[in-house]
């Protein structure tokens, strides 16, 4: 087997291509006046954004109206910015009052809904808070959701959780056939931790690492929650989310021949390379040559000594690229 061969040598156009990131903002978003939102009351059952990539991303909703008044579901935007009113009538306000580093738009979640993508990408990371409805149901309680903490539910019937209440969200990405390939969890509530002092009710904007859902080509999320009435969330399931940051994926792909398995990824220490004889190349995100190794039919490559993040493969003279994750 032969070594490992490593480099600084920059890789050329790669450096370019893998420095270019583009951000997801909904600032592009038009808003006829301050404090008001989009919820899909025109019926067009999605709103896009395109990204400097040329990646469309589209975030599809539905509206409908009954005679008690009008719901709608999947994704909306906004820019409202009351942070004090409870209840369900302040269901489109981020518990922020602001979008992301003060900025005036948002987006906002209700299930349920799906951001499709053009074209595959990774999701670097997501910017997520709590909605006014929903951080002041988990914080007080109301006619259906419990107070976070306390050992009964709405009803002021013991619920059997101790006071040990969460509200959690899973950002589940799928592929081209609408699969589920892996999810991350993250918390806009905990009550959990031995140490009272330490739950929390989300009420600030939170970065969230999505890069170990690598390549992405629709993303949808589902809610969990501490408080329960036989299979249904009384905590109101919604959520705020903004800066969504994606890798520039033009002329980045995955690979997509089915006979080369590239496993773990994620990876810790050993990535596996079956199916594949010849070069492997491992360049870092500026396009960087990391690592160079001849590969047999069955290969590894140590990365064990690498730091934590964003790394791309490359077989052969293929230009096709694959995005690793170091962990």
């Amino acid at each position: 087997m032969k070594k490992l061969l490593f480099s600084c040598m920059l890789a050329g156009s790669l450096a370019t291509t893998f420095s270019q990131q583009s951000t997801i903002d909904f600032e592009s978003l038009n808003l006829s006046q301050a404090d008001t939102f989009y919820n899909g009351a025109d019926n067009a059952a999605q709103f896009t954004i395109t990204t400097n990539s040329g990646n469309l991303a589209s975030f599809s909703n539905y509206y409908g109206t009954f005679p008690g008044g009008d719901y709608w579901g999947g994704f909306a935007y906004s820019n409202m910015t009351d942070a004090t009113t409870f209840g369900i009538q302040n269901q489109y306000s981020a518990i922020s009052g602001n979008g992301v580093n003060n900025s005036l738009n948002y987006g906002l979640y209700y299930p349920d809904g799906t951001i499709s993508f053009s074209q595959n990408t990774f999701i670097d990371s997501i910017f997520v808070t709590n909605t006014s409805y929903a951080y002041y149901s988990m914080l007080n309680g109301d006619a259906y959701g419990k107070k976070f903490g306390l050992t009964t539910n709405a009803n002021g019937e013991i619920d059997g959780t101790n006071g040990e209440d969460f509200f959690k969200v899973w950002a589940i990405a799928m592929n081209e056939l609408g699969e589920k390939t892996d999810s991350v969890d993250f918390y806009l509530a905990d009550f959990r931790f031995a140490d009272n002092s330490q739950d929390y009710i989300l009420n600030t904007w939170k970065k969230i690492d999505l890069t170990a859902l690598g390549s992405v080509k629709s993303l949808t999320f589902r809610f969990e929650s501490s408080d329960m009435s036989l299979v249904y969330i009384n905590t109101p399931t919604y959520f705020a989310l903004d800066n969504l940051y994606l890798t520039n994926t033009l002329n980045v792909n995955d690979v997509q021949n089915s006979s080369i398995l590239i496993f773990p990824n994620p990876v810790v220490d050993r990535l596996t390379i079956n199916g594949f004889v010849g070069r492997v190349s491992v360049f870092d995100f500026q396009g960087k040559l990391i690592i160079e190794k001849e590969c047999e039919v069955s290969s590894s490559l140590n990365l064990d000594s690498l730091e934590k993040g964003v790394y791309f493969l490359k077989l052969g003279d293929n230009p096709e690229l694959k995005k690793i994750v170091k962990q």
